[in-house]
C-alpha cells in the first residue's frame, strides 16, 4: 500500500531517508530521496535559483538599487530582465532576452518582458533602437551614440557621437524642438 503513513524519524513520508540505498533504490525511491531531502533541510536564497544564475543572485542587489534609482519597483521579473540587460554593454531584441532569461530557469512571459523593457527605456535605463519596423532592439548603453546595423546579421555596433558629423537639420514644424537624433548607418556584406 503506497500512502502518507508517518513513522518515527521518516519526516512523513513513511520512508527513512537514511535506509535507502543509493545502488539498490528504484528510481521512485531516489526521487522519495531528493524530496526528503529538500524537505529536511534550510534552502538558502540562491538554491532554488540554481548555479545557472549565481550572477544574478550575487548581482541583484546592485539591480534592486539601478532600478529603485530609476523609479521602479524591483519585482522578481524586472530583477531578472535587469540582470540580463544591464549586465554588459549589448543589444537584445524582446524575443532573445525572454530566450536567455528561460535558459536560466527564470521563466518570465513575453508580456512582462514587453512591458518590462518599454519601462527601462520609459525611465533611462535601456534605448529603444528601431532598425526597421518589424525590430525592435533594446540597447544597455543609454548615453548619447549612433549605431552600425548590419543587414545580414542583425548585428548593432555602438559609434560615438563623434564618429558621425551632422553639419545641419531641415527647418523643424513650428512649435517643436530637437529631442534627440538617431543615426543608424546600414551595411551588408558586398556582392
Amino acid at each position: 500500500m503506497i500512502g502518507p503513513v508517518q513513522r518515527a524519524g521518516t519526516s512523513g513520508t513513511g520512508v527513512d531517508p537514511a535506509r535507502i540505498n543509493r545502488r539498490e533504490a528504484a528510481p521512485f525511491d531516489i526521487v522519495l530521496r531528493r524530496i526528503i531531502i529538500c524537505r529536511n533541510r534550510r534552502l538558502t536564497q540562491a538554491e532554488p535559483m540554481g548555479d545557472r544564475t549565481s550572477e544574478f543572485v550575487r548581482g541583484s542587489d546592485a539591480m534592486q538599487r539601478a532600478l529603485v534609482s530609476a523609479g521602479i519597483r524591483p519585482t522578481r521579473q524586472r530583477l531578472i530582465i535587469a540582470s540580463i540587460m544591464l549586465g554588459k554593454a549589448q543589444h537584445l531584441s524582446a524575443d532573445q532576452v525572454m530566450a536567455i532569461a528561460n535558459r536560466q530557469d527564470q521563466w518570465v512571459s513575453k508580456a512582462t518582458v514587453y512591458n518590462t523593457l518599454s519601462l527601462f527605456a520609459r525611465s533611462g535605463l535601456l534605448r529603444e533602437v528601431i532598425v526597421d519596423p518589424n525590430r525592435v532592439v533594446y540597447d544597455s548603453n543609454s548615453s548619447e551614440h549612433h549605431h552600425i546595423y548590419n543587414e545580414d546579421d542583425g548585428s548593432l555596433i555602438d559609434i560615438d557621437l563623434d564618429g558621425v558629423k551632422l553639419e545641419g537639420l531641415p527647418p523643424l514644424p513650428a512649435g517643436t524642438e530637437v529631442h534627440g537624433v538617431d543615426v543608424i548607418v546600414r551595411v551588408k556584406a558586398r556582392r
